[in-house]
């Protein structure tokens, strides 16, 4: 396989990639062989960063939460009254 670095893309050149990625045609790159299990090993890699992307933003809303209603609050009218 001869690479060959052309300066010219278009949209026809992005998207024959495109479709030649997706018929299984490997990533492109030259010397780089692509199967199914590098696919599925970066389908599984770009899915648990996403979970764990998520997680992280719920977690962070729960202790705003807490920040805001919790015993040292800065909401005036839930403050625990304490005499």
């Amino acid at each position: 396989m001869v690479c060959h670095q052309d300066d010219d893309v278009t949209l026809h050149s992005i998207l024959n990639h495109i479709a030649y990625v997706n018929r299984g045609g490997g990533s492109g790159g030259c010397g780089e062989a692509s199967t199914g299990g590098s696919r599925r090993r970066q389908l599984r890699s770009v899915i648990d960063l996403a979970s764990a992307t998520a997680v992280m933003g719920l977690l962070l809303c729960i202790a705003e939460l807490f920040q805001l209603y919790g015993p040292f609050g800065e909401l005036p009218g839930f403050r625990f009254n304490r005499k």
